[in-house]
């Protein structure tokens, strides 16, 4: 079978003015497998305005939250830090927090900037493309890419935001602080830092954590176990 090549732009001179187009279902971009390229011009900065506006508005929102607990504990109104049984068991405290505020806003994820009809779209525009090499069509879908991966950031950012509030919220209510967890006897820091700090924590989700337990858990153990018996 012919093996079809689009056409490049009349403006493009070398591939680094050029996109490749990513085939249907994820794998390598068409021109790795089927010898087509689809040139599509650099984004504007209309292409691409959305995104500056939600990373502020995520921004705004993290220091709303912030502030709200703030000021809901005046002077030395914070509650006391939970206390669990373990050094593991108060990293643990913090993935579990941060599993279940995962779970929370996982299905209110689904109801906006959802990526499920331009993705759609993105799939007949290479389909179409590939069909007829047409480069008009290449630049179709190299569009409808660089619109899918803008709603991808987007939407990162606000459950980001979402998860980081939610976990300075459950921070300054319920006395879970991730710093004072860590520091060292004696050590001391501002109860409104450590809430910032920890909402953060949790914010970036539980795979973080959950490396970190385990990094802790293999350093713990190789102290413990004799010198004899390490690599």
């Amino acid at each position: 079978m012919a093996v079809m090549r689009m056409p490049r732009l009349a403006g493009a001179r070398s591939s680094a003015g050029t996109r490749e187009i990513a085939p249907p279902g994820g794998g390598p971009p068409a021109a790795d497998s089927q010898g087509i390229t689809g040139a599509a011009p650099v984004p504007s900065e209309t292409d691409l305005a959305a995104s500056p506006r939600f990373a502020v508005a995520a921004i705004l929102a993290i220091a709303g939250g912030w502030g709200i607990v703030v000021l809901t504990h005046p002077g030395n109104t914070w509650p006391a830090a939970l206390k669990v049984n373990g050094d593991m068991a108060s990293f643990a405290l913090f993935y579990v927090a941060a599993q279940a505020i995962e779970r929370l806003i996982e299905p209110f994820s689904q109801l906006f900037l959802t990526t499920s009809e331009t993705r759609k779209e993105l799939d007949s525009n290479v389909a179409r493309a590939l069909a007829t090499g047409d480069d008009a069509d290449g630049q179709a879908a190299a569009k409808k890419q660089d619109e899918l991966n803008r709603k991808r950031g987007e939407r990162t950012l606000v459950l980001w935001a979402a998860a980081t509030v939610l976990g300075m919220l459950l921070s300054g209510f319920a006395g879970l602080y991730f710093v004072s967890a860590i520091l060292a006897t004696g050590s001391s820091i501002s109860p409104a830092l450590d809430v910032l700090v920890t909402g953060l924590v949790i914010g970036g989700g539980s795979k973080p954590l959950h490396d970190l337990i385990t990094n802790v858990q293999k350093t713990k153990e190789k102290k413990e176990d004799p010198p004899e018996t390490s690599p």
